[in-house]
């Protein structure tokens, strides 16, 4: 059986979506928020082009968006 990466997120945004899921300063970022973003990222690699599988390098400042990037790809 295979477990994508991001079943974690998906998991924790369904039970308690409005918990913090990353803190950065003092801006917050939900599990539900963290998830939607997760699959953004995946959706637009995947209108790039990309097939499942395919490998994706990831080079981000400490960001949300960076977090979100290694999860959607």
């Amino acid at each position: 059986m295979t477990t994508r990466l991001d079943a974690p997120i998906a998991f924790a945004a369904q039970r308690a979506g409005e918990r913090t899921a990353l803190l950065q300063d003092s801006a917050t970022l939900s599990y539900a928020e963290l998830d939607r973003l997760v699959s953004k990222v995946a959706a637009g690699l995947l209108a790039l082009g990309l097939a499942k599988q395919t490998r994706v390098g990831v080079y981000l400042p400490k960001r949300f968006e960076t977090v979100a990037a290694f999860f959607g790809a």
